[in-house]
């Protein structure tokens, strides 16, 4: 199963974590035993969500970012905070399997 993109607009309003619930029962019925992310280092605010939610971060690939840009060159060096986007960090939530 592929996934898409939750991008949060109004924060703290229950939607991300709705969305991320309701991917539980698809992904069961998929066979799926992990729901599987990729965000960037700067994406500090959604790390934490990710966290809270019971994803557990996996895997942080140095560098990532600048493959990503030969696919995406819309994707800046720099947020708007002045954080520098290097690296792309693999966040996942293992679901049980009864």
């Amino acid at each position: 199963m592929r996934g898409g993109i939750l991008i949060s607009v109004h924060q703290q309003e229950g939607v991300g974590r709705a969305r991320i619930q309701a991917l539980h029962p698809i992904a069961e019925i998929s066979n799926c035993c992990r729901i599987w992310l990729v965000t960037p280092n700067n994406n500090l605010v959604g790390q934490t969500f990710y966290k809270a939610v019971g994803f557990q971060k996996v895997a942080v690939y140095p560098g990532a970012v600048a493959r990503s840009r030969k696919l995406k060159p819309d994707i800046p060096m720099f947020d708007e905070q002045g954080v520098a986007i290097n690296d792309e960090i693999d966040f996942e939530l293992r679901l049980s399997r009864d």
